[in-house]
């Protein structure tokens, strides 16, 4: 997924680079709303790379909230890397079985066969496994 801050949106220098050293420092889902408004505040409404950049941040956080620090797709699967299993383990007994604990560092989520697999088709699935229970 393409996600950044246009320069038409956000001008170079020391403005854009500001706008991703605070993107970087977000570190809950609140910080990350004040984010947005801010550039609303100050740029106008986002325009749609902005607000994949926003979505990206998003997945991270509700990774980071299971102790999850790396996402990527091997084949058919969702393969979730993890330093902790305890932290996971919560996310892993609410979707029994479907996520799968398979060494120390690594799970992995079935896609369906035959499914698109880009990032944007596997996006919507990412926040469904990775939301609160």
């Amino acid at each position: 997924m393409t996600a950044f801050l246009p320069h038409d949106y956000v001008p170079p220098g020391r403005p854009k680079i500001e706008a991703y050293r605070k993107l970087s420092a977000v570190g809950s889902f609140e910080e990350l709303a004040d984010w947005q408004n801010e550039l609303r505040d100050r740029f106008g409404p986002l325009p749609s790379l902005a607000e994949k950049l926003v979505e990206l941040r998003d997945l991270q956080l509700s990774a980071a909230r299971w102790g999850i620090d790396r996402i990527t797709r091997e084949d058919d699967w969702l393969v979730f890397g993890y330093r902790d299993v305890s932290r996971l383990r919560p996310l892993v007994g609410h979707h029994k079985g479907r996520l799968r604990v398979v060494d120390t560092k690594s799970a992995y989520w079935p896609l369906d066969e035959g499914a698109d697999t880009s990032f944007e088709a596997v996006l919507p699935v990412l926040k469904a496994v990775l939301q609160p229970i």
